[in-house]
């Protein structure tokens, strides 16, 4: 599905723009810097694809008036090569000259010619409707006549191709040039596909030759061969001494090699004119230049401008390349169709592809320069003349990519201080062949400040199989020369930098990086960064460095053994929210030992347009040629929420190859290995996508984790290919895993677990001890657990497994959920099927015993029985555990339907059912009401202090408003058989006023707002809001101090109950209220500086609580109200010294108490499960009476008259607590 998704985009992007080729007149003019470099960036490119390929290479640039460069990489520079095609411009220069002469027009027709001259073309009479093609429709590749190669010879049972390839392009004995032509001619008509008007066809070459070779004859009165035509009127003219049309088989002095064989001899009869001819390199460059500018005249002017005007040319498709083919020759428009957007550059020429060889010319007319690059190795071609892309059009794309940055760029590098920017020029961006480094504490900002002309740099490669990600024009183009191989464009040690959205910085070259990211350093992508090269990557991010890939980013590389992102050891945070995608034998991300997250927005793509596992087809290996979406390497994590895909366009069948085995026939070629995930000792979670054409994860070595965690994973070979390690597979939360596994022995374990579904093939796990599980999940298919001794977790849910086939040879089955306990008989069968040496696992369910029976046919019994009286002995609340035998019954006997959420199951299965059935049980109110009284302290203090009503004045009848914040937090510990411990906090806003009524005493009234948590933990907490009122007073007698209240509290509770063994949490909302009476009486001593204060305090609270029902699942409770009585009491002696601050006084306190407390709970609670009386069940009336010893320490400061703060710290502790302690605060103004 992606692939064809893939190439109709492509498809669909030719179709909308080649048609719109303009050749604009916008000049470039010379660019000093482009011509002074242009020799070293052809250098340059031609060592990288060298380098990258190991294919050898000859290329030249005619730089005009003269100036020719030629480069050789492992190819002469002056030897001979066989141009393929390009013989076709010749044939067209020949056949444009003879109408100079008079001898035809371009409006003739074959039939007339065929008549006028005696042309023989091998058929009798013409078939019917070609005898109107005209010499234009033969030029331009639109008379609709096929290829000869694809015709087959009288008394042959093959293709005139396949009989050249059988004999190694020798000689096909009897093969006539008249042949050719009738071989194409007995194929006609062959319609066009539309968008295009025309087929690329090497029959319209021959016939032109046998047409012009017959008028020759004509006209001048002595028949020649065409080789001797093209002698007299073209290449002797043009000064081409080293070029000829190849009249026998001998070698050239430049070998070919095509699929891993040599190419030496040729037998020229067959390809003839459309492909015979035999160049040099420094004859190409004065040739090409000779089709731009018609040097030497060879036809008159105005022939020469029809022969590239687009209004003569016919749109083809060449190769899979759409191009406008005028007369044997094409123009080419890079700017591909976008001249508006300011890049009209546009190149005339033609490419060469025969056995071995491969070839290209090209003008590039804007910038007024030539380019010949020669390759003598071939990909592949077909008897149709379908080629693949070939190592010379690679290295042209290449070549012009690298020239037509070179010519465009003017950009700029500005500088201040540490502040570095690179930015456009007018027509491009900033090209260099040197690397640049920032270091400590430097930025560096690639902007977009000129044009975004979302412009596609390599149309040719796209369609070849080389698709580019580029939207925009390069801020940034750095080329590796051979002296900075390996080198990254820009090194950041400690610096920053920006790739602002719309700019864009790109690196060429062997081994490169664009950005190598160091210690101390960041990248922020928000742009582009694309790498060209093998071993290559777009962004390298090293120990202590930092990546942010923002949405809408992109990351691109192009080439084999390398990766997009390339991720070491203990990098810092990597976050990938673009695209990052690959194409070849690479990898989108590789990551070593550090942790990547991508993003919902992310995504990881790696694709492969090659037909083999290896490139010279001679050698097969797994990972000579494959494409991962990511690579985990040594303890690396990768947390996926976005995709990571792998796509070959000739995926892998799987079928076994032996390594090194030699397949001549591309066509036979395995095809490219691909892997969503390749993990070696890794961790990945897949909250998304990951998929493979080959494998959706390849576990290939080490032990690893692999996590669908509501993710989806899936493989066109297999979706889970393992290694021997011990693999972990956990599919869960509504994942998917969909195709087979091979999970290759090492001792594995599966689990299918809540929401998890496993479907769509075979499960092999290997050898070793090998686990399943399946518990809430889903699995179909079979399953073949190793040689070891295995484990299968099993739900027993039937709806669970469906058409699923489990064998081992020794299988120890536990039950771990389902809807049948107790005494009970399941059939596991026929759907389901379980096979081996089976034995039952007791250890999970503490009050249920399993055995298993065969039956034959596949089918397997699970008995099971029941201990009844086990929560009654073992539950110490023997209400409860009453209760749940009496569940546990009903649900045997189908009067309770529990479900596949059984509460009795799974406290069946807990490993201490007795603790576990405690969490059924009501949270209890004691703790809140321990609380209230613990807070009567900070009331006292707010209306106890120094500077409270009447402090400040004598006079009777005067009113004081006093107030305060007050909040706390802590903890309580149990230490007996049930521990009752929790968190505690709460705080909130008291309010008063007083009125004095004498010098001794003040009464009035207040109001406190608090909110009161106490946190379970485990299970659960209590929220409750309190609003409290009430009357207090304070009378003094000297220092003596008596403070009391009485009060009333109206509670707002919100209850949340976590029963963990359930996986559920209960909810309910209710009501209680309170009566609390406090008193404080303190009176001070002074010695020295110090103030020692014994004091005494006491609180008595009765509390109410209403009845509730909680809402959630099966461990839901109906809870009666509950009635309970508080009564506390502290003696103890505080020692303070207040220290003067200025006008401000800073008192620390600290004190010992004895506290004693007393809990009466009278009522028992009563619960039921459900709101069924049949469940219900009750907890015992509680009664307690302690003796504490309290320590207090605190800090009392008072700002200003009236204005206070105060921080108390408490803690408590006897035999039943064992930690226990308060941290109050307290915030109080009086006026």
């Amino acid at each position: 599905m992606l692939k064809k998704g893939l190439l109709s985009c492509l498809v669909g992007f030719f179709v909308l723009w080649f048609p719109i080729v303009c050749l604009g007149d916008v000049d470039y003019g010379v660019n000093p810097l482009a011509a002074s470099l242009a020799d070293d960036v052809l250098k340059a490119v031609q060592y990288n694809h060298h380098s990258q390929s190991g294919i050898g290479s000859n290329v030249g640039l005619n730089l005009g008036d003269g100036n020719i460069v030629l480069s050789g990489r492992g190819v002469d520079v002056n030897g001979t090569f066989r141009i393929g095609s390009q013989s076709k411009t010749f044939v067209g220069t020949a056949i444009l000259s003879m109408m100079d002469k008079g001898w035809f027009a371009l409006d003739d027709t074959l039939g007339e010619l065929q008549a006028r001259y005696n042309v023989d073309l091998g058929v009798a009479a013409l078939p019917q409707g070609a005898e109107s093609i005209t010499v234009r429709r033969l030029l331009n590749m639109s008379s609709e006549i096929p290829n000869f190669m694809a015709g087959t010879r009288a008394g042959s049972s093959m293709t005139l191709w396949d009989e050249w390839k059988n004999v190694a392009y020798g000689e096909v004995v009897g093969v006539t040039h008249e042949e050719l032509a009738a071989l194409g001619l007995n194929l006609y008509p062959q319609a066009p596909v539309p968008p295009y008007e025309g087929s690329y066809s090497n029959t319209n070459a021959i016939i032109l030759s046998l047409l012009g070779q017959a008028a020759y004859a004509e006209r001048i009165g002595n028949a020649k061969s065409f080789a001797a035509i093209l002698r007299e009127m073209v290449f002797q003219p043009a000064g081409l001494s080293g070029t000829y049309l190849a009249g026998d088989a001998a070698p050239v002095s430049i070998t070919g090699l095509e699929s891993g064989k040599a190419i030496t001899t040729m037998d020229p009869v067959i390809p003839w004119t459309s492909g015979a001819i035999v160049s040099t390199l420094r004859d190409q460059l004065n040739w090409i230049d000779v089709l731009q500018n018609n040097t030497y005249h060879l036809m008159s002017d105005e022939l020469f401008q029809a022969r590239t005007d687009l209004a003569n040319s016919t749109l083809i498709s060449m190769g899979g390349i759409p191009i406008y083919y005028g007369y044997n020759i094409f123009t080419m428009d890079f700017a591909g169709g976008f001249a508006d957007f300011g890049v009209p550059l546009t190149a005339i020429g033609h490419g060469g592809s025969i056995a071995g060889y491969s070839s290209f010319s090209i003008w590039y007319q804007q910038l007024d320069l030539g380019l010949v690059v020669n390759v003598p190795r071939l990909s592949s071609i077909d008897r149709y003349g379908h080629f693949s892309a070939t190592p010379s059009e690679t290295l042209l794309m290449d070549q012009v990519r690298g020239l037509e940055r070179l010519y465009r760029a003017d950009g700029a590098v500005t500088a201040s201080g540490v502040d570095t920017t690179i930015s456009y020029g007018q027509n491009g961006g900033l090209f260099t062949l040197s690397p640049l480094a920032l270091g400590e504490g430097q930025n560096l900002a690639i902007q977009a400040s000129g044009r975004s002309t979302s412009y596609l740099d390599l149309f040719f490669l796209d369609v070849t199989g080389n698709p580019v990600v580029t939207t925009t024009d390069p801020t940034l183009t750095f080329y590796a020369a051979e002296n900075t191989s390996g080198q990254a464009a820009v090194t950041l040690n400690g610096a920053a930098a920006k790739v602002d959205m719309g700019a864009r910085a790109e690196a060429y070259g062997n081994r490169v990086a664009v950005f190598d990211v160091g210690a101390g350093g960041g990248l922020d992508l928000q742009g582009e960064a694309a790498a060209y090269g093998n071993e290559a990557a777009a962004i390298r991010v090293g120990k202590g460095g930092r990546l942010d890939m923002a949405s809408g980013s992109r990351a691109y590389l192009q080439g084999g053994g390398g990766s997009t992102l390339s991720i070491a050891a203990g990098a810092g945070q990597v976050h990938v929210g673009g695209l990052v995608s690959a194409l070849g034998g690479s990898s989108a991300l590789s990551v070593d030992g550090s942790r990547v997250t991508v993003a919902e927005s992310g995504v990881l793509h790696a694709l492969s347009v090659g037909y083999a596992m290896a490139e010279d087809f001679t050698t097969v290996r797994p990972d000579t040629h494959a494409v991962y979406g990511a690579v985990l390497r040594n303890g690396a994590v990768l947390d996926l929420h976005g995709q990571a895909v792998a796509v070959a366009v000739n995926p892998w069948d799987g079928n076994p190859v032996a390594a090194g085995e030699y397949i001549a026939d591309p066509g036979l070629m395995p095809g490219v290995l691909t892997a969503g995930l390749r993990m070696e000792g890794a961790t990945a979670n897949v909250y998304g996508e990951a998929w493979g054409d080959g494998y959706g994860a390849w576990l290939s070595s080490g032990d690893n984790v692999l996590n669908i965690a509501g993710g989806s994973l899936a493989g066109g070979l297999l979706a889970v290919k393992g290694g021997d390690g011990a693999d972990n597979i956990a599919v869960y939360h509504g994942g998917s895993v969909t195709g087979s596994m091979d999970l290759g022995g090492g001792g594995d374990s599966l689990a299918v677990v809540h929401g998890g579904r496993v479907s769509g093939g075979t499960v092999d796990f290997g050898s070793g001890d090998d686990s399943l599980t399946v518990f809430k999940g889903t699995i179909s298919g079979t399953f073949h657990l190793g040689n070891g001794n295995n484990r299968l977790y099993l739900d027993l849910d039937p709806s669970r497994v469906q058409e699923a086939f489990i064998s081992a040879e020794n299988l120890a089955i536990t039950p771990v959920s389902g809807e049948v306990i107790g005494d009970s008989r399941v059939l596991l069968g026929p759907t389901f099927q379980v096979s081996g040496i089976l034995s039952a696992d007791n250890a999970s369910y503490r009050p249920v015993t399993f055995s298993l029976q065969e039956e034959g046919g596949g089918k397997v019994i699970l008995d099971t029985a029941r201990d009844w009286a086990y929560y009654t002995d073992h539950v110490p609340n023997r209400s409860l555990g009453s209760t749940l035998d009496a569940m546990a019954g009903a649900a045997v006997g189908d009067v309770l339907s529990a479900g596949s959420e059984s509460l009795i199951l799974r406290l069946d299965m807990s490993t201490q059912p007795g603790s576990a059935a405690l969490e059924l049980q009501p949270h209890t109110l004691e703790g809140l009401g321990l609380a209230q009284i613990r807070q009567s302290s900070s009331r006292h203090r707010i209306i106890g202090r120094s500077d409270a009503p009447g402090a400040r004045d004598d006079s009777t009848g005067r009113w004081v408003v006093f107030g305060g914040l007050h909040g706390h937090r802590g903890r309580q510990d149990g230490t007996g058989a049930k521990p009752d411990r929790y968190d505690l906090e709460g705080g909130g806003i008291m309010a008063g006023a007083a009125r004095t009524l004498g010098r001794r005493l003040q009464a009035g009234f207040f109001l406190d707002y608090s909110r009161e948590t106490e946190d379970f933990r485990r299970s659960g907490k209590l929220t409750d809001d309190i609003f409290r009122f009430g009357p207090c007073a304070r009378w003094t007698a000297g220092e003596t101090e008596l403070i009391a209240t009485l009060s009333m509290g109206i509670h707002d509770i919100e209850s949340k109950r976590k029963v963990s063994l359930l996986g559920e949490t209960n909810h309910a909302g209710y009501e209680m209220h309170d009566y609390l009476a406090t008193l404080f009486l303190a009176h001070p001593f002074h010695w020295r500086n110090l103030a020692l204060v014994p004091y005494l305090e006491g609180a008595y609270l009765n509390q109410k609580n209403d009845s509730y029902r909680e809402q959630g699942g099966v461990s839901a409770l109906r809870v009666s109200g509950t009635r309970g009585e508080f009564l506390a009491t502290t003696l103890g002696l505080d020692v303070s010294r207040p220290i003067p601050l200025g006008g401000t006084v800073l008192t620390p306190r600290l004190g010992v108490g004895w506290w004693h407390q007393y809990l009466d709970r009278s009522d028992k609670t009563k619960a039921s499960f459900r709101g069924d009386p049949g469940f219900a069940f009750q907890t015992a009336a509680l009664e307690t009476d302690d003796d504490l010893l309290r320590l207090n320490a605190a800090l009392h400061l008072n700002l200003r008259q009236g204005l206070f703060v105060n921080l108390d710290w408490e803690h408590f502790h006897s035999s039943s607590l064992r930690d226990s302690h308060l941290l109050a605060f307290s915030l109080g103004l009086t006026f």
